[in-house]
C-alpha cells in the first residue's frame, strides 16, 4: 500500500525569533563595516575636517552600537542605521557644495546613498539571493553616478526597497528550507534508509530515500514551507505510521510546526470510504498533528 500528499512546516515562534535576531546580528556586524569605509572614504575629501567633531561623535555612537549588539541587537542596529545616515549626510554635504547642487537634489541623493547602505549590510545566506540583490545594488549605484531627476530617484528607491525586501524574505524561507531538509535527511537515515544525493529542479528540492526491503520515500520540499510526500510498497496503513513518525520528530526535535493538507491511499480501488482497514478512506485533508 502506498499514499501521497503534502504537508506544511514553519518554525516555532521561538525558532523564528531566535533566527530574526540572528539576522539582525549579523545586519549589525556587516553595516558596521560599511559605515568605517565610509568614514575612510570621507576623511580623503578636502572638505572633510569641518565635520571633524561630528565624525568622532558618530564614532562613540558606533562603539555603542557594538557593545549593545549582542543583549540588544534590536537597538544597536538602529544606533547603527542612525550612524551610518549622518556619515552620508557629511558626504553627500561636502559633494553638493563641491557640485552645487539644490537642496531637492542633495536631499534625493542622500537617500540613495542611504539605500546603498542598506542593501549591502542585508545579510543572505542564499547564493541566488545575493545575485539578485547585487543585481538591485548594480541599479541604485548607476543612479547614484548619473544624473537623473529627483522624482525618477524617488521612483526608484520605492522600487528597489520593495524588491530587496521580498528577497531579504525569500532567503529566510529557504534557511529555513535547508534545516529541514538536512534534519529530513538526517532523521530518514537513522531509521535505516538510503538517500541519494538532494537534487534541485525549478526551485524544489528532490528526496529519495529507500530501505532494503523496498520502501520508498520521494519528498518534494517546496520554499513556501510545503513538502509534498509519496510512500511506496508499504504494507497496509503502515505508510501513514512512517508519516506521523516523522512529523513527530519534525516537531518534537526539529522544533517545527507541521499540518498535513493532503492525504491520498495510492490504491482507491482496494479502499472503501471509511472501512475499518482504512479509516480515512481514499484522502484527508487538514490531518493536524
Amino acid at each position: 500500500m502506498s499514499s501521497y500528499g503534502y504537508f506544511t512546516v514553519q518554525q516555532i515562534e521561538r525558532q523564528r525569533e531566535f533566527e530574526r535576531l540572528r539576522r539582525v546580528q549579523l545586519h549589525c556586524d556587516t553595516l558596521a563595516n560599511t559605515i568605517d569605509t565610509n568614514i575612510q572614504n570621507l576623511v580623503s575629501e578636502p572638505g572633510f575636517a569641518t565635520f571633524l567633531e561630528d565624525l568622532n561623535a558618530v564614532k562613540k555612537q558606533i562603539n555603542s552600537a557594538k557593545s549593545l549588539q549582542k543583549a540588544e541587537p534590536d537597538a544597536a542596529l538602529e544606533q547603527l542605521q542612525r550612524s551610518a545616515e549622518n556619515v552620508q549626510e557629511f558626504a553627500i554635504s561636502i559633494q553638493s557644495k563641491v557640485q552645487k547642487w539644490s537642496f531637492e537634489r542633495e536631499n534625493a541623493y542622500k537617500n540613495l546613498s542611504n539605500l546603498l547602505d542598506t542593501l549591502t549590510s542585508i545579510p543572505l545566506e542564499s547564493s541566488t539571493y545575493q545575485t539578485q540583490m547585487e543585481d538591485l545594488i548594480n541599479r541604485v549605484r548607476q543612479a547614484n553616478d548619473t544624473a537623473i531627476n529627483s522624482s525618477d530617484i524617488h521612483k526608484l528607491i520605492l522600487d528597489v526597497e520593495e524588491k530587496a525586501q521580498h528577497i531579504a524574505a525569500l532567503d529566510e524561507k529557504e534557511s529555513v528550507r535547508k534545516m529541514t531538509v538536512n534534519f529530513i535527511i538526517n532523521m530518514l537515515s537513522a531509521r535505516g534508509f538510503k538517500i541519494n544525493p538532494p537534487k534541485i529542479k525549478d526551485d524544489v528540492v528532490h528526496l529519495h530515500a529507500k530501505m532494503p526491503s523496498g520502501k520508498e520515500v520521494l519528498l518534494q520540499i517546496l520554499n513556501n514551507a510545503e513538502i509534498h510526500f509519496d510512500f511506496r510498497n508499504y504494507e497496509g496503513t503502515t505508510c501513514k505510521d512512517e508519516l506521523d513518525t516523522i512529523l513527530k520528530k519534525l516537531e518534537t526535535e526539529g522544533e517545527l510546526e507541521t499540518c498535513v493538507e493532503q492525504f491520498v491511499w495510492h490504491n482507491p480501488d482496494k479502499i472503501k470510504k471509511g472501512s475499518k482497514d482504512f479509516p480515512y478512506g481514499q484522502t484527508q485533508q487538514r490531518y493536524m498533528k
